[in-house]
C-alpha cells in the first residue's frame, strides 16, 4: 500500500555517494585524474605564475582542503600586501588562517595574489581545490578564469564514472524540510551509511522530479522483524533541487 490511500507514488532515495567512497574512487582513478590535471595545467600556466591542484586522496593535512571541506566559497585575494577596502576582511582572514599555515608560500615574498576555488562533486561536496598565485596583483578577470577552469573539473567528475554512485533504491518513510528517513531490510546496505558521515543522494519525488541533497547520516536503527531505519539531516541542496523540494512539500501539506 502507498500509505493513506492518497494514490501518490512512493518516494524513494537513490544514487548514493558517501564521503568515504569518494576518497576511494579518487584513489582508484589517479591516472585519469592526473591526465585531467595535465590538460588543465596547460591553460593555467599561460595565465598564472604558479598553480596547484589537490584532491582528497593526495592531500594530507592540507590547510586549504580543510577550509574548503567546511566552506565552499572560493578565495579571491587580489593583493596580499595592500588589499582594497572591499577585500580587507577576506584578506585578513586568509593571511591568519591560510597564508600563515602555508610555510612555503608565506616565505616566498614574490607572491602577491591568490585565487583558490574548491572542486565540487555535484556542487555539494568538496573533492579538491584549484590554487593559483601571481607575482603581481590579480583582477576579477583572473578570478573568473580560475572559476571557469574549476567548473571544467567539476563537469569532468559529473560526466565520467570516476566517483562511484550506488543505485540501490531506499523507500522513504519520513520526509521534512530538514531531513529524511528511509527503511529497508537488507543488512548489507548499512555499509553505505557511516554515522556522522557526509553523503550525497537523490530523492525521487512523485512526478519524477528529484532533489539532489548533501546530508549527514544521523542514525541507524535496527528494529524487530529485521527492518532497518536510517535517518539523514540535510546540509546542502542545489538551487533546482530546492525549488522541486519546496514545491513538493507545499503540495504535500495542502
Amino acid at each position: 500500500s502507498n500509505g493513506g490511500g492518497s494514490g501518490k507514488n512512493i518516494i524513494y532515495l537513490t544514487n548514493i555517494t558517501p564521503d568515504f567512497i569518494i576518497k576511494n574512487s579518487l584513489n582508484n582513478n589517479d591516472k585519469r585524474i592526473d591526465s585531467l590535471k595535465e590538460n588543465v595545467e596547460k591553460d593555467l600556466s599561460k595565465i598564472f605564475n604558479s598553480h596547484k591542484i589537490k584532491f582528497l586522496h593526495d592531500a594530507i593535512n592540507d590547510v586549504r582542503l580543510k577550509y574548503f571541506t567546511q566552506n565552499v566559497k572560493p578565495f579571491f585575494i587580489p593583493n596580499i600586501q595592500k588589499p582594497d577596502e572591499k577585500y580587507k576582511e577576506t584578506t585578513n582572514f586568509y593571511i591568519n588562517n591560510i597564508y600563515a599555515n602555508d610555510i612555503p608560500l608565506s616565505k616566498n615574498k614574490e607572491v602577491v595574489s591568490e585565487c583558490s576555488i574548491p572542486i565540487l562533486f555535484k556542487n555539494l561536496i568538496t573533492i579538491g581545490y584549484l590554487q593559483v598565485n601571481n607575482k603581481s596583483p590579480m583582477t576579477e578577470k583572473h578570478f573568473n578564469v580560475a572559476k571557469k577552469i574549476a567548473m571544467v573539473m567539476n563537469d569532468f567528475f559529473l560526466k565520467t564514472n570516476i566517483v562511484e554512485v550506488i543505485e540501490d533504491k531506499f523507500i522513504v518513510y519520513d520526509l521534512s524540510k530538514n531531513g529524511v528517513g528511509v527503511v529497508y531490510k537488507q543488512r548489507t546496505l548499512t555499509r553505505n551509511f557511516q554515522q556522522g558521515g557526509y553523503i550525497i543522494f537523490d530523492i525521487i519525488l512523485p512526478g519524477n522530479s528529484k532533489a539532489t541533497i548533501g546530508a549527514i547520516v544521523k542514525n541507524l536503527i535496527f528494529q524487530e522483524g529485521g527492518l532497518i531505519k536510517t535517518g539523514f539531516e540535510f546540509k546542502a541542496m542545489d538551487a533546482i533541487s530546492e525549488v522541486n523540494f519546496e514545491e513538493f512539500l507545499e503540495n504535500m501539506n495542502q
